[in-house]
């Protein structure tokens, strides 16, 4: 049996570790030096992190594929909801 490492809590075991595994994703919205700094963690971990700024994310996949292969830049632009007519 497995312990929840921050309860202390007996778990399921390893399957239910997998399954929440899975279901969990992490962005970092703002890409400065915290943003960057908290990356390089989730790197070093081996975690897909997604990042985004107010830059596009053509400008920011350089700084995210030089961190490691688990940080990947994306948009985080609202798309514009389409306006009802009267």
């Amino acid at each position: 049996m497995v312990a929840n490492a921050l309860t202390g809590i007996p778990s399921a075991g390893k399957q239910h570790q997998q399954v929440s595994e899975k279901i969990m994703s992490y962005a970092i919205v703002g890409f400065g030096k915290i943003g960057q700094a908290l990356a390089h963690a989730f790197a070093r971990k081996n975690i897909n992190v997604t990042v985004a700024s107010r830059r596009p994310p053509e400008e920011l996949a350089p700084q995210a594929r030089a961190i490691g292969p688990t940080v990947v830049a994306k948009s985080c632009r609202m798309r514009s909801r389409p306006t009802q007519s009267s």
